[in-house]
């Protein structure tokens, strides 16, 4: 559950890279639409598309969880498995800020 948000920016940045070997170069934002390629560009994509909805839905459990685990979880390690779970949020969140403002994001979400 810890590495799930990890899955659909892989999955983004695999669609961008198909895209890539599909077109032979680097694909451009509003140009080419990773719906419209052929290959397996539109399957990776859906991937992607559904993985990003999942991780945006499953974000409330997900703090959620943390939020219990850390009140009523085990006393002896529960502060090391909090700690271990909000760095990986917040890295988690940088990754999906540097794929935003990135051109493989603007060409995906465009």
């Amino acid at each position: 559950m810890t590495l799930y948000p990890l899955i659909p920016l892989a999955l983004v940045w695999a669609t961008w890279f198909a895209a890539r070997l599909h077109l032979g170069r680097i694909p451009k934002a509003m140009a080419d639409d990773p719906k419209q390629l052929g290959g397996a560009v539109p399957v990776v994509y859906v991937a992607a598309y559904l993985s990003l909805g999942g991780l945006l839905m499953g974000a409330p459990v997900y703090a959620a969880s943390l939020l219990i685990y850390g009140v009523w979880g085990r006393e002896n390690d529960r502060l090391i498995r909090v700690a271990l779970l909000v760095i990986i949020a917040v890295v988690e969140t940088v990754l999906v800020v540097i794929l935003l403002q990135s051109r493989i994001g603007e060409w995906f979400f465009d």
